[in-house]
């Protein structure tokens, strides 16, 4: 069910299927009760006939766990949970915990570790930082993500950029590097960075629409190639051209409300079509002329 609350926000309602079955004979309660049917993939056709053939596939989804199967001496009752919810993440999945970080400073301690996506460089918009957080106070060391970056071009102390020779031991990979020569000071002090997020295994960086939602599902919620339509993420950034977005990921956020403003922003539907995620833009009528169709002629 979509919502058009207004054209530039639509809101999607994720659904779930209430499947009652015949229970008169009390053969369900046993497999119930082994919990045979927690978490089972359901799928729903439609038709009429004899073959399948003459059936579609019109939903498909999960059994929910725990609270998804109830009965009674007549009926069981089954609730199918849209994949959405099943697949539903609190990110970033990593924090600054002190069994990893000790001298953590203390304002970051237990905090989750960002996700950058997109170009936070200085020639970017308007030159935007991202904090980070010294995740080490006697070493002064830093770290701007829990993952790989592309790049980093700009280091910024309370707002004022530093001089090459105030940082060394930069490592892309763990998306650290350390101040040198200059003092901090963990209450009053801040530190930021002008940088690129996460990029793909071949280095380039990841900022299309389609890039960042493929991104999400498969590195942060653990979906694979096989759970999504990958023709259609690529289309997406063909459809949407020259758009990209970025998106810095500090504190913790469902991936549900993520992918849905990502959606948004690009004017993107995320469709199920034969179990996989797919993806679809959603493109404008922009013919001059409309056919208007009366009530009086329907």
């Amino acid at each position: 069910i979509r919502d058009l609350g207004t054209f530039v926000e639509p809101k999607e309602v994720i659904n779930s299927y209430e499947l009652a079955i015949d229970n008169s004979d009390g053969e369900l309660e046993g497999l119930i009760d082994q919990y045979t049917f927690a978490n089972k993939e359901v799928r729903v056709f439609i038709g009429e006939g004899d073959y399948k053939a003459s059936y579609t596939e019109v939903f498909r989804g999960n059994v929910a766990l725990p609270n998804g199967v109830s009965w009674d001496e007549d009926l069981a009752t089954i609730v199918v949970v849209d994949p959405r919810i099943k697949n539903r993440r609190y990110l970033p999945g990593y924090s600054f915990f002190l069994t990893d970080y000790s001298t953590v400073e203390v304002r970051y301690k237990n905090a989750k570790i960002p996700i950058i996506y997109g170009n936070w460089s200085s020639a970017a918009g308007a030159g935007l930082s991202v904090p980070v957080a010294c995740s080490n106070t006697g070493t002064l060391t830093f770290k701007a993500a829990c993952h790989k970056i592309k790049s980093i071009d700009r280091y910024l102390k309370n707002s004022v950029a530093l001089a090459p020779n105030k940082i060394k031991n930069v490592s892309l990979s763990a998306a650290t590097f350390q101040l040198s020569a200059t003092t901090y000071d963990t209450t009053n002090d801040t530190i930021s960075i002008n940088c690129q997020g996460i990029q793909t295994i071949n280095g380039s960086l990841i900022e299309g629409p389609g890039g960042v939602l493929r991104n999400l599902l498969t590195a942060w919620i653990g979906l694979t190639a096989n759970n999504l339509d990958v023709t259609a993420f690529y289309d997406i950034d063909v459809d949407t051209g020259d758009e990209v977005v970025r998106r810095f990921i500090g504190s913790e956020i469902s991936s549900e409300t993520l992918v849905g403003e990502l959606l948004n922003e690009s004017a993107t539907d995320l469709r199920f079509v034969r179990g996989k995620y797919s993806p679809k833009y959603r493109s404008m009528d922009l013919e001059a002329e409309t056919i208007k169709i009366y009530e009086e002629d329907i």
